[in-house]
């Protein structure tokens, strides 16, 4: 036997033993079977200084192996960590953010989900042309990359309480509800309606974070579902910009009186809504968390804008 292979043999067993006590411990803390290999990485990724990234190879793959053969039937499929999308050649296509700890790089082309490698070619060759809906599809990928790892730092570190942390995690069951029923096999209307409640939930996350609401009363009665004058308080409260370009924006929402009315609009309407409400729940975790990848894939003055980012670790 080769010493490589002898050192390999003598890290898999390592790492065996290492997952056999890791697994009595989960097993004696009654932690259940879908959730021990993502406990197992994260643990292994601090004690070791080891990056993982999902459909990685080496102890990743095999972590996941291991516990699987130790797992009820179907415990262990794994999906994305974030699921958004995008309208190109006349219907949405999946965009997603892939489960990843670490420091790790994230490749444009292998977020695209199930498009058809030829469409996938003829995608990325626009991004090269670095033409407008280019830098608005760069743009949308890196809001999803900073939300998808964002919105778990505002609820878990608990930086967002009370009535905030309530308006945030139900905008963010909305916008993943909106976002799967928009990847359906034809893209329902309605989702427009949907994207339009999320921006109020979070713009009302961020009011009562920032102090300008202070009482469930004031909420109703002086911003009821209004968008505008919300977004232009946070504004004046917070100093961030991007809280004033919105009531510009807004329109691209159904009015929320015409939510009694048969839902009606294109896809190119249903993109605008995708992408505004996605652009506010990115700032919004931007504001309150260091997370900005969108300061590395938007750098439109160079041809540096296709180099992978390399994410923070969750």
């Amino acid at each position: 036997m080769s010493i490589a292979s002898s050192s390999r043999m003598t890290d898999r067993q390592t790492l065996e033993e290492w997952l056999l006590l890791a697994n009595k411990r989960y097993r004696e803390e009654g932690i259940g079977h879908a959730a021990r290999p993502w406990k197992a990485v994260f643990e292994y990724s601090i004690q070791f200084r080891h990056s993982f990234i999902m459909g990685g190879t080496g102890p990743d793959k095999f972590i996941f192996e291991w516990f699987k053969q130790r797992s009820k039937a179907g415990s262990q499929e794994v999906g994305w960590l974030y699921e958004s999308g995008f309208l190109y050649d006349g219907c949405f296509w999946g965009l997603n953010t892939p489960i990843g700890f670490g420091s790790f790089h994230l490749s444009f082309p292998a977020c695209l989900g199930e498009m058809p490698e030829p469409l996938k070619y003829e995608l990325f060759q626009e991004t090269i042309a670095d033409s407008a809906f280019s830098r608005k599809l760069l743009e949308h990928w890196s809001n999803c990359i900073d939300y998808a790892y964002g919105v778990g730092d505002l609820i878990d570190a608990n930086i967002f309480q009370g009535i905030a942390l309530a308006r945030l995690k139900s905008a963010d069951q909305d916008i993943r509800a909106a976002n799967h029923l928009l990847l359906a096999d034809k893209a329902n209307p309605v989702c427009a309606r949907s994207y339009r409640f999320v921006a109020e939930k979070l713009l009302k996350a961020a009011g009562w974070q920032s102090g300008v609401i202070t009482s469930e009363e004031e909420e109703r009665r002086r911003f009821n579902h209004g968008l505008k004058d919300l977004a232009k308080e946070c504004g004046q409260q917070t100093g961030a910009r991007f809280f004033d370009e919105i009531p510009a924006s807004v329109s691209a929402f159904p009015s929320w009186s015409s939510r009694y009315q048969e839902s009606e609009g294109d896809n190119t309407s249903l993109w605008q809504s995708v992408f505004l409400a996605q652009s506010i729940a990115a700032d919004v975790v931007r504001l309150y968390t260091d997370r900005n990848i969108r300061s590395q894939i938007c750098q439109w003055e160079n041809d540096s804008t296709l180099r992978p980012p390399t994410p923070q670790a969750p």
